[in-house]
């Protein structure tokens, strides 16, 4: 399974109907490919560490194929997501991926 996590820090002006639309984004693209998404988990960050919170929401996904990560990776409605409701309240963004055991191919 390959696990895709990013961390996001919004803008201070950034609307709760703007993050719902970035929910809402991810969930449509989960329901469009439901064999290739394992898992989707999105939320506040809700640390209470005395160190200034870098990042305030997090969204992490679990595919289950290599194929279906750049299926999303790749596909249009993820490029539109990014560049229509995410850019715009976007301060700055964090990302890895890795696999846990083995990721099959297809």
């Amino acid at each position: 399974m390959r696990r895709h996590i990013y961390s996001f820090k919004f803008r201070d002006d950034t609307t709760e109907e703007q993050i719902e639309a970035v929910r809402s984004s991810y969930e449509a693209m989960r329901a469009a490919d439901p064999d290739g998404w394992a898992s989707l988990t999105m939320g506040p960050n809700i640390s209470q560490s005395p160190r200034s919170a870098r990042y305030n929401w997090v969204v992490t996904i679990d595919f289950r194929t290599y194929k279906a990560y750049r299926d999303y990776e790749e596909s249009a409605a993820h490029r539109e997501m990014v560049e229509k409701v995410l850019t715009p309240i976007v301060e700055r963004l964090s990302g890895v991926d890795y696999d846990i055991d083995e990721t099959p191919p297809e």
